[in-house]
């Protein structure tokens, strides 16, 4: 794989011995680097960046001659390290004699007037919520209660409207975000960082547009107000510019199809987005359509992208999940970046992109993309947790969020002499990014505050800003014009609050009577006018294709199956074997279409975790939801073909029905088209389900109906009139109905009873009896099989329509915080930890210290899509010591997680060769497992748990008989307090559907449940990874008490701020 490194460790010493400090001179390497790229790409750089004339090149080449020859040995290592760029600007190269005069046009500015998004907040709703106090009789005693204790109805009506209010997430937010730079956005958990990514890429969940002026209820329903505006746009405009397609959003959780391969999942973004290198305003010509037709056939994009994300090595290996092997955390990480990277979106928000990833791949990846924003004025806005002085240096500005509000927004060199300036003083042993996340900390700033009178608060801090010469040039700049403005004359849409024309957002053909640059720059927005790329065939060929290849390369699922659908058929079937008994038969049929609603009720629910997965794609415009929902029925029919053909011919033969092949064939034609259907049902229910235990438990109350009014339970003819609506909308009534007429009018019954003159077959004379009449009394006749079919389809295409209605109309949010407060919880837990600090110190409970060992320890397994042996440890040796803790650190993909599953015995595939001893004794799996804790990366808990239910559980559980309660309650009050999770001791966990802990009081928790057992030896993987510095300092400082009782810890650290390591 292509090595990672950083910057030459000189400039460090260049700062120790010089003036300038270590960050700036990081930041002019990083300048320098720049222009030598732009110096090689040449009339490259110009045209696809929208330069209007040579001389902003021309001055690049000249500075980079008259560079100092000491910084000779910079130009080489950054020209050496640049590879991956030197492809990109060989390929813009290429094709820049096809770009018009004045380029592509497609820079956006981005600005922020006044923005403000709140959210309702419910201070009397139930914390936990139980069966009990959601029933109607909870319900009604409250009410009775309040009303009671306010005197009237009235003053209890207004007492529940008082505890309604509002909360803030983004306020009065005033940015100018300019093409061609790099954005970083710091703050503490919980001041906003997601909802300002998610408001640049207009992804905030649905919100009202209030004006100031009107009468809005913020403690009802989400409301934002403000504007935002791309080159002079609203998201929604009267040009029919979709800016959606202009801006790539990278969430914080990754989610992909397991089974699929890192190229595999870089190529199908690439193919919804086109499948071309081909630019909308390009000139068309012979040689362009040569350069493209080579770049298509090399599929450069996708080669290229994994390249510079350093996956060209794992392109065949399955992306995985925590149930498919597939690539290590950090490599799925760079994963998710890549996918969205593949089409070139002018706008690129990434959310935490370095969530998993070591120091070395963080600056690599936050190098390349700022290198292309500055050679190709592409506009870059991320979030980072603990960056590196040398990837802190990559940015150009930094945005610094708390509580909601901007306390700072600038050049990176500025921000700490700004906080300066105010009274807070940054340690020389500090970072700059630790520095300014500690000072947006309500908890951590007075520690940092040495000016005089008290310290301000974020309010203040927000204020300040506000009048200093940097909110001052944040105004100048809303007011200006745009560099390329997009909105024609006064049509251009705003939140309401604002004027007319977006106040600062002003049309430059207003201000430029000549309109001299109108028409190059409303060049670039025609790329954007078209929602999707591909058309609807192509969209639906790209959705089966993806469906179906990860349908196939789930073979556990497939011989399941089958297997499940053999047993049950020679079950059923050998129970009424060759019956002739009309109510066996009756029996069968309706055991067969039971079989198969059973089927896709427990099939179903796996939708919800593709969800997500759909939002995305959505979001970014890949595909329309109609050729989504088709894609995945027609991709399953093979699925579906082998269940209904193995278990209907089985049980066909079996019970002995018609022996003909036109009854047997309707008989399989029935069950498959019903099998579809119900799946789609059940889909359709699956769209508005919030989770899997909803959906279950509408499943199971629809599955009840039908059932009853299907005329099997309850024979036709005695279904009451008010209910006979149900049953004739029942789909399974009419595929029940379609097996019984063509078992009983084919040829097998087509006799008379002895004695009977009413002229009636043998058949027609079960059919009356049983019920299966029409409103008029006369017997269903062999058309109706023709009607259940029609009926049947037309139900199948009327739920697939209200799929995707679902999808589109009813959208879950996921990964919600119902705790009460964000990293450290809060200074009521610092208090607290405070007053119990003596009484912790001293309380433990017996635990044998371990000494650990491992020699030449291999592993080896099968990759991915072939049959090659992969071997992931080579001959490891080491020693964990008690009373020590041990970081087990590398880049990504090197095998940390791998090498600690193994001595933790926490692989179940592969072959393992060699060692591990603990006091000198060889490991022994019941043992070892006894006296070891293992925290996971993505750890789950019980949702409906609170925090101490859950450590309690633990505790109860794994501590020995002979420990009395009173003691483990004891204890686990104290890890509680270790892990400062004592304000959260009565708060649900919850989980990513339906919201609970954040993801770091979630790592705190789970680090709390295995020290609930009082391990020997504890196992963490990455227990740092997605935590701000305050949050991953207050754990290595918990850990470090844990290791100072005498207990051996292992760890997995990625990017370690000083204080950490």
């Amino acid at each position: 794989s292509r090595s990672a490194s950083l910057p030459p460790q000189r400039l460090a010493k260049q700062a120790a011995g010089g003036n300038e400090s270590h960050l700036a001179l990081l930041v002019r390497a990083r300048q320098e680097s720049t222009r030598i790229l732009k110096s090689e790409m040449g009339d490259g750089a110009k045209l696809l960046a929208g330069f209007e004339s040579l001389s902003t090149v021309d001055e690049s080449i000249r500075e980079v001659q008259e560079m100092p020859l000491e910084d000779e040995e910079t130009r080489d290592e950054m020209k050496k390290e640049s590879e991956y760029l030197k492809n990109a600007l060989r390929t813009a190269k290429a094709v820049s004699p096809y770009i018009p005069p004045g380029g592509l046009q497609r820079s956006i500015d981005i600005r922020m007037k006044n923005f403000t998004y709140a959210v309702p907040v419910n201070m009397g709703q139930q914390r936990i919520q139980t069966v009990g106090n959601l029933g109607c009789i909870f319900k009604l005693y409250t009410t009775t209660r309040e009303i009671r204790r306010a005197g009237s109805i009235d003053a209890a009506r207004a007492a529940k409207v008082k505890q309604r209010t509002s909360r803030h997430i983004l306020k009065d937010i005033n940015l100018s975000l300019q093409a061609g730079k790099m954005y970083l956005v710091l703050g503490p958990p919980s001041s906003g960082k997601t909802s300002l990514l998610k408001a640049i890429a207009s992804l905030l969940p649905d919100a009202k547009c209030i004006d100031s002026a009107e009468d809005a209820d913020p403690t009802k329903e989400a409301t934002m107000s403000g504007s935002i505006t791309y080159n002079g746009l609203g998201i929604d405009n009267a040009e029919g510019v979709i800016l959606k397609n202009a801006i790539a959003y990278i969430d914080q959780i990754d989610r992909h199809a397991p089974r699929l391969t890192v190229k595999e999942t870089f190529d199908f973004s690439y193919q919804c987005k086109g499948g071309t290198h081909f630019l909308p305003g390009m000139i068309e010509s012979p040689g362009l359509k040569e350069v493209i037709a080579k770049l298509d056939a090399e599929n450069h994009r996708v080669n290229q992208g994994m390249l510079g994300l350093g996956l060209d090595h794992v392109s065949d290996t399955f992306v995985g999940n925590d149930t498919v092997r597939g690539v290590s955390g950090g490599q799925r990480r760079r994963v998710t970046v890549g996918e969205m990277s593949m089409y070139q979106a002018p706008v690129f928000c990434g959310d935490e992109i370095s969530t998993g990833l070591d120091a070395a791949s963080t600056y690599e990846i936050v190098n390349a993309l700022q290198r292309l924003a500055k050679t190709f004025s592409t506009l870059r806005v991320v979030s980072l947790l603990q960056p590196s002085p040398e990837t802190f240096a990559l940015f150009d500005e930094v945005i610094l969020l708390s509580q909601g509000m901007i306390v700072y927004s600038g050049p990176i060199l500025e921000a700490v002499k700004y906080f300066r300036s105010l009274g807070f003083e940054r340690p020389d042993t500090m970072d700059d990014a630790d520095f300014l996340q500690a000072v947006a900390t309500p908890e951590d700033m007075a520690t940092y505050y040495k000016g005089s009178g008290t310290c301000p608060t974020p309010k203040g801090l927000a204020e300040s800003f506000e009048a200093s010469e940097w909110g001052d040039r944040i105004q100048t700049d809303l007011d200006s014009p745009f560099k390329h403005d997009w909105s024609v004359g006064p049509s251009m849409k705003n939140l309401p609050d604002e004027e007319e024309g977006g106040g600062g957002a002003q049309s430059s053909a207003a201000q430029d009577p000549s309109g001299a640059g109108d028409e190059k720059s409303l060049v670039g927005r025609e790329g954007f006018k078209k929602k999707y790329v591909n058309s609807f065939g192509r969209s639906l060929a790209l959705n089966i294709k993806r469906h179906f290849t990860i349908w196939k390369r789930d073979i556990r699922f497939i011989r399941a199956n089958a297997i499940k659908n053999v047993i049950m058929g020679i079950s059923v079937g050998g129970v009424f074997f060759q019956t002739t008994k009309v109510a066996s038969i009756f029996g069968v049929l309706f055991q067969g279409m039971l079989f198969i609603m059973l089927g896709s009720m427990t099939s179903i629910p796996g939708q919800i975790d593709d969800r997500p997965i759909f939002y995305r794609h959505s979001d970014a415009n890949f595909y329309p939801t109609a050729s989504y929902i088709i894609g995945v029925v027609i991709a399953m029919m093979p699925q579906t073909l082998m269940d209904t053909f193995t278990f209907a011919t089985i049980l066909y033969w079996m019970v002995g029905l018609a022996k003909t092949a036109a009854n047997f064939f309707i008989f399989i034609a029935v069950l498959l088209t019903f099998t579809v259907v119900m799946n789609q049902l059940l889909s359709a229910v699956g769209t508005v389900s919030q989770t899997k235990s909803v959906l279950q438990g509408l499943s199971a109350v629809i599955l009840l109906f039908l059932m009853l009014f299907c005329g099997f339970i309850i024979t036709p003819d005695t279904i009451p009139d008010y209910y006979s609506w149900i049953y004739w909308w029942n789909p399974l009534a009419w595929a029940y109905r379609t097996l019984v007429l063509n078992e009983f009018l084919s040829e097998k019954w087509n006799y008379t009873f002895e004695g009977d003159d009413s002229g009636l077959t043998a058949g027609q004379q079960v059919l009356k009896s049983n019920g299966f009449l029409l409103p008029g009394g006369d017997i269903f006749g062999q058309e109706w099989i023709l009607w259940g079919f029609v009926y049947l389809i037309a139900f199948l295409v009327l739920h697939t329509i209200l799929s995707g209605l679902g999808l589109r109309r009813v959208r879950f949010e996921s990964g919600q915080s119902n705790s009460p407060g964000g990293a450290g919880a809060g200074e009521e837990g610092d208090k607290e930890k405070e007053c119990h600090e003596e009484e912790d110190e001293t309380f433990d409970l017996p635990f044998t210290p371990v000494d650990l060992t491992f020699k030449d320890l291999c592993y080896e397994v099968t990759a991915s899509t072939s049959k090659e042996k992969l071997k992931l440890l080579n001959n490891v040796y080491g020693r964990l010591e008690p009373g020590r803790m041990c970081a087990l650190m590398g880049s990504s993909g090197a095998g940390k997680t791998t090498l600690m599953d193994v001595i933790a015995l926490r692989k179940t595939s592969g072959t393992i060769t060699g060692e591990v001893k603990l006091n000198g004794h060889l490991q022994e799996a019941d043992s070892f497992r006894r006296c070891s804790g293992y925290v996971y990366q993505f750890d789950s808990q019980t949702p409906q748990l609170t925090v101490r239910e859950t450590v309690l559980f633990s505790a109860r559980l794994r501590l020995d008989s002979s420990v009395p309660d009173s003691t483990k309650e004891k204890f686990v009050d104290q890890v509680l307090r270790m892990m400062e999770l004592t304000p959260l001791v009565d708060t649900l966990v919850g989980d990513d559907e339906s919201g609970g802990l954040s993801f770091e009081q979630g790592k705190r928790l789970s680090i709390a449940v295995e020290l609930a057992a009082s391990p020997s030896i504890l196992f963490l993987d990455e227990p740092t990874s997605g935590l701000d510095s305050r949050a991953a300092l207050i754990v290595m400082r918990s850990l470090k008490l844990i290791a100072q009782s005498g207990r051996t810890i292992c760890a997995t650290i990625h990017q370690p701020s000083s204080s950490v390591f």
